[in-house]
């Protein structure tokens, strides 16, 4: 027993003083005192010899005798590359059509644009529509004669004229782009109160040239005919839009066409006729229509001026003077050997303007019945409505010329 332990004290010391001397060589060589001999790699060559007996049949490469230096440069030449063999053309393949995409509808044409106003959809249905959309021609000097809600040849010849000045196509018809560009005439029509002053322009009617000669001004002759000459509509249209009033007097409030905001005309420099159309279409600096007007002709033929003309002179709200060797069937007939002087006034026979035309006796001018203007012929001038030959007269001065054409 106490040999057995004297042993294990034995081999306890000896791996305590292995430990403590593995400790101490360590201790030097860190500190540098100390240099450990190190073991030299054996070539390659050896290693795969080495291999070799280790694995015999596997394949061994030995490499490199010598580890080459990559600092330093070769003066071998570097072999050429071996060129790339030619890459194959690929085969393209007709691609297949792709089914159909199948998606929402597409929305309506014009649906998702914005527009300025909204579209008035509908053409005009009555009398009472119709005449606001005559209204706002009026407005812009394209007239349709009378605002009387009758949508006939002559509104037509006033909307082809209007279309033309805005260039748009040339229906003749209230079409959608026609009323677009005219606006909507919510406000063609406005309350009046009818007033004293109003009434003192109506007079009785002279019975008469010689009558006529004798009276101050050549006034109305009723205050129908003088609401009608103030908003260039009809006796019978206001009268039609008015149902309940019956007797005109100061204070009576009525619904009237409304004119207000009536372009003034540029100055005119040029003046054509169109007798096929009977319509006088007045020009501007640049030749472009700024005013189409109705127009009465000469009922005989043989007195349509066929030349040139110009305008000689005006004369807003003129006198008439009445040649009994002119008209000689009215003069015969009442008896007239001289000449009288008519007073002004919107039933002055030549009405509210006068135009003089180059030739002698010829001239545009007003009428005291506006609603023939364009039905019936004249004696030889050419006769507007008062409305339209007031605007033309303050638009011309002498020298425009004024061609006739068929």
């Amino acid at each position: 027993m106490a040999r057995r332990r004297t042993s294990g004290n034995l081999f306890v010391g000896l791996v305590v003083g292995g430990l403590i001397l593995i400790g101490a060589l360590l201790f030097l060589r860190d500190r540098g005192l100390l240099h450990l001999p190190q073991s030299q790699p054996k070539p390659p060559a050896q290693r795969a010899e080495d291999l070799a007996k280790k694995y015999p049949g596997a394949e061994v490469f030995s490499g490199p005798e010598t580890i080459p230096n990559p600092d330093k440069k070769k003066s071998e030449p570097v072999p050429a590359l071996a060129p790339l063999p030619p890459v194959p053309t690929p085969t393209t393949q007709k691609a297949l059509p792709l089914p159909p995409m199948v998606g929402p509808p597409k929305p309506p044409m014009g649906k998702e644009v914005r527009r300025a106003e909204s579209i008035p959809t509908e053409k005009p249905r009555d009398t009472v529509e119709m005449a606001g959309w005559q209204a706002l021609l009026d407005r812009l000097n394209f007239s349709c004669g009378t605002i009387d809600g009758h949508f006939a040849k002559r509104s037509r010849r006033a909307i082809t004229q209007f279309q033309i000045n805005r260039s748009l196509a040339t229906t003749g018809e209230l079409d959608i782009e026609t009323r677009l560009n005219l606006g909507k005439p919510g406000d063609a029509y406005t309350d009046y109160i009818l007033t004293a002053d109003d009434l003192s322009h109506v007079i009785p009617k002279p019975k008469g040239f010689l009558a006529m000669s004798k009276v101050p001004v050549l006034d109305y002759h009723d205050p129908w005919e003088m609401l009608a000459e103030k908003t260039h509509s009809t006796p019978f249209f206001i009268k039609e839009i008015n149902p309940s009033i019956t007797n005109l007097i100061a204070g009576t409030q009525l619904t009237l066409p409304n004119l207000e905001g009536t372009r003034k005309l540029p100055p005119v420099s040029r003046i054509v006729i169109m007798l096929s159309e009977t319509t006088l279409l007045a020009f501007d600096a640049n030749n472009k229509v700024v005013a189409c007007f109705p127009c009465s002709i000469a009922a005989n033929k043989n007195k349509v001026p066929n030349q040139a003309l110009t305008v000689i002179n005006i004369a807003p709200n003129p006198d008439y003077t009445f040649d009994p060797k002119v008209l000689i069937d009215v003069a015969t007939k009442e008896g007239i050997t001289n000449k009288l002087v008519l007073p002004p006034g919107p039933n002055n026979p030549v009405g509210t303007a006068w135009i003089g035309l180059s030739l002698q006796g010829y001239g545009i001018h007003g009428t005291p019945e506006p609603e023939d203007i364009s039905r019936t012929g004249s004696h030889g001038c050419f006769r507007l409505a008062n409305w339209n030959a007031t605007k033309l007269v303050n638009a011309v001065r002498p020298g425009v010329p004024v061609e006739v054409v068929p």
